[in-house]
């Protein structure tokens, strides 16, 4: 009895374990949060990790919290990009990650200088108000000019 006893104890312990070691991934991940200069946090950022090796692209989108995740990324050598309209793209190069590494990478993004311009056309003259000064005005600006000169 004491024998069935010890090996259904050795049986269930090596499933546990068994169990436990097969679970167990070679992958890392990176995750993080993004903010504007004033530590506004950005959401709708797109983060982009590229591995150097294999070219191979994991992208992500922050949450509402500026917040990003990008699971399950085979160890080694990561350029890591994130980017959103108006903002100027900032690249992390050289992120190293390990078997098993959850590393964290934040990201501060600046306002891209552009240059604003507005275009404003019109089709006719008859558009844009003219100015007109009465012939009294005009009488007296031109007795001005005489009497000045």
């Amino acid at each position: 009895m004491k024998r069935v006893q010890l090996r259904g104890i050795l049986l269930l312990a090596f499933a546990l374990f068994f169990s436990q070691l097969y679970g167990q991934s070679t992958n890392g991940a990176i995750g993080g949060t993004i903010e504007d200069t004033t530590k506004a946090l950005l959401p709708g950022v797109m983060v982009t990790a590229t591995n150097v090796n294999t070219g191979v692209n994991s992208t992500a989108l922050t949450n509402d919290a500026g917040a990003f995740n990008l699971p399950n990324l085979p160890p080694g050598q990561y350029k890591v990009k994130a980017e959103l309209a108006s903002f100027q793209t900032e690249t992390k190069t050289d992120v190293e990650i390990g078997s098993g590494q959850q590393l964290r990478l934040n990201f501060v993004l600046k306002v891209a200088a552009g240059a604003q311009s507005v275009d404003v056309s019109v089709a006719d003259d008859s558009a844009i108000p003219q100015a007109r000064a009465s012939s009294a005005v005009e009488s007296i600006l031109a007795q001005s000019a005489i009497a000045v000169s």
